[in-house]
């Protein structure tokens, strides 16, 4: 029984109490007993049994109430507990998702800025074995020995992304520069160890890959447009493209390079071309600025204010 039933139902019991005693009265008189105690005897015991009847339906109403009320809170848990697992779940959903669209992806680019690095670090490396290898030429000119042999470079092994993104920042024609420095490289390498493995077992043969040897440093060493490649200073041109197009590099930590040198710029412009379209925007002026210190007014009949991207 809920709480507005039972006050409909207390409200008539006490009606119906009220109707038993005059009815017991009306009775009583009738007997001609209205003056004995039976009467208010009588309607003593009708009211004491109309509220014990009363106390009993309350205290069932009462227990069936905080029945509900455990039974609503126990739904209600349920429903909370239940949405909670929902959102869990929802959440849970989310967080794959999301692990597996950009997690991967990240890892991906953070892989790419790693060999981006690497090759960045490898022009250091490599434009220090390059000075090391032009000390010891005339070691290895006066008195062939093992130790007297060039030390070989880092070559390259770049993944087609990681070309892509070089050729995007550079631009063509410079990241045309940049692959004949990665192919001077290799060649360099191979001729070095040709000279390696021919010391000891053909004297002939070695002759020839040192004489290749000396030939191709002269001409990596060489001024100007004298050669299309100085690897000292076009190296470090490249460092300092590296350096402006890739952002998260640090510098290296002898300091970063400040800028491409005029020669670089020209044997660039001389030897690879120039296509406005497709050179970035930083390296316009100072391709116009080396072209002018080479011939004044040449850049700026060439290069255009407004070419670049």
């Amino acid at each position: 029984m809920n709480r507005k039933r039972f006050e409909i139902w207390e409200k008539w019991k006490n009606e119906q109490l009220q109707f038993d005693i005059d009815h017991t009265a009306d009775d009583l008189a009738s007997r001609g007993m209205a003056q004995s105690g039976l009467r208010a005897k009588t309607a003593l015991y009708l009211v004491e049994k109309c509220k014990a009847e009363i106390e009993m339906e309350r205290a069932t109403m009462v227990a069936e109430e905080k029945e509900n009320e455990a039974r609503q809170r126990e739904r209600h848990d349920q429903s909370v507990a239940n949405k909670l697992i929902a959102l869990f779940g929802l959440v849970s959903i989310c967080v794959s998702l999301w692990v597996a669209i950009f997690v991967p992806r990240y890892e991906k680019v953070l892989k790419r800025e790693e060999n981006i690095e690497a090759i960045y670090k490898n022009l250091v490396a490599n434009q220090d074995i390059f000075v090391f290898n032009s000390n010891i030429d005339n070691d290895l000119a006066d008195d062939p020995k093992i130790t007297a042999i060039p030390d070989v470079f880092i070559e390259y092994d770049i993944d087609g992304d990681t070309r892509k993104i070089i050729q995007d920042k550079f631009g063509l024609v410079q990241y045309r520069y940049f692959l004949y420095y990665v192919q001077q490289t290799k060649l360099l390498n191979e001729t070095i160890n040709h000279m390696r493995a021919a010391l000891f077992e053909d004297r002939n043969q070695f002759i020839v890959y040192k004489k290749n040897y000396f030939t191709i440093m002269d001409y990596l060493n060489a001024e100007q447009l004298n050669t299309k490649f100085n690897y000292i200073n076009d190296a470090a041109c490249l460092q300092y493209m590296f350096e402006q197009s890739f952002s998260p590099i640090k510098p290296d930590g002898r300091g970063e390079i400040l800028d491409c040198s005029s020669d670089s710029l020209n044997r660039i412009h001389h030897y690879f071309g120039f296509l406005p379209a497709d050179t970035p925007s930083w390296l316009i002026p100072k391709l116009r600025a080396a072209l002018n210190e080479r011939q004044s007014g040449l850049g700026d009949s060439i290069i255009g204010d407004q070419e670049g991207r």
